[in-house]
C-alpha cells in the first residue's frame, strides 16, 4: 500500500471516530473533560460538593459511556465518589426476602442503558419504582461512593448512596 494510501486510510479513520464520539447529544465532551471541570480526578467529595465522577452534569451520552466504563472495570472505581442522575428501579429478589435498588441511564437514542445498583442504606427511597410499560418515570439524583459486597459466592460492585433525592 503507497504511503498517500495509508494517509488518506488513516485520516477516514480519524473521521470516522470523531463522527462516532461526537454524534449523539451534540457535545463533544468526554468523561475525562467533564470530571475535569468538576474538579481534580481522585478528589474525594467534599463540603463543597465535588465528586470523583458527576455524571448529572455530562450530557446524556457521555455519562452513559461513563457509566458503561464502570460496568466494564469495576474495580478501578473502587472507592470513588459519583453522583449520578437516572431512573429508579426497585427489583425484589427471588425469595421477596429484600429488594435490590438500580439507577438507570439510557444513552441518546434511548436504545441502549447501563446501571448501577444502589445501596440506600438510611436514605429515604422513592415510594415506587420506574414502570415503562405504564408510562411511569422515577428519575432520583443520588450521590455516594463505590463500593463492593459479596452475596452468594459473587462480588458485586454497587453505588453506596449517602443521599437520594
Amino acid at each position: 500500500m503507497s504511503i498517500m494510501k495509508r494517509i488518506v486510510l488513516i485520516a477516514v479513520c480519524i473521521l470516522m471516530t470523531l463522527g462516532c464520539v461526537c454524534c449523539g447529544s451534540g457535545k463533544t465532551e468526554t468523561a475525562d473533560t467533564a470530571a475535569k471541570a468538576e474538579g481534580s480526578a481522585g478528589a474525594a467529595k467534599t463540603s463543597t460538593g465535588k465528586f470523583d465522577y458527576d455524571l448529572s452534569k455530562m450530557g446524556q451520552s457521555v455519562a452513559y459511556a461513563q457509566l458503561t466504563d464502570f460496568m466494564n472495570n469495576q474495580p478501578n472505581y473502587l472507592g470513588k465518589t459519583i453522583k449520578i442522575k437516572g431512573d429508579f428501579y426497585i427489583q425484589p429478589s427471588d425469595d421477596n426476602s429484600k429488594n435490590y435498588y438500580y439507577i438507570i441511564l439510557n444513552d441518546t437514542t434511548a436504545c441502549c442503558s447501563a446501571y448501577i445498583e444502589c445501596i440506600a442504606d438510611g436514605c429515604e427511597l422513592p415510594a415506587k419504582s420506574s414502570n415503562p410499560d405504564t408510562g411511569d418515570i422515577v428519575t432520583v439524583t443520588a450521590e455516594g461512593v463505590i463500593d463492593s459486597y459479596e452475596e452468594y459466592g459473587q462480588k458485586y460492585y454497587v453505588l453506596k448512596a449517602n443521599s437520594i433525592s
